[in-house]
């Protein structure tokens, strides 16, 4: 099963994830990450007026579902942490 989902936060901020499983058992699926930007676009007014920021488009695959179960797939996100001394 494929599931994607949308974020603000891009791959060098976050490790985004599916963590899914039966009550109980959890497995963890890591996502892939894309986007695309106003260049990437093919003219106006995609370019222009039309332009909205898509954000992070994350996907993840889950394998060795199990038929006629139902699963909980909550999509996370694992921040990354930086540390600021003055």
């Amino acid at each position: 099963m494929t599931v994607t989902w949308t974020s603000g936060y891009g791959i060098s901020d976050a490790e985004p994830f599916v963590e899914w499983g039966q009550k109980g058992d959890s497995m963890h699926s890591p996502a892939v990450t894309l986007t695309f930007s106003r260049r990437t676009m093919c003219g106006e007014p995609a370019r222009t007026v039309g332009w909205r920021d898509p954000g992070f488009i994350h996907t993840s695959f889950l394998k060795d579902l199990w038929p006629n179960h139902v699963c909980v797939s909550p999509c996370n996100h694992l921040l990354y942490c930086s540390w600021l001394f003055f």
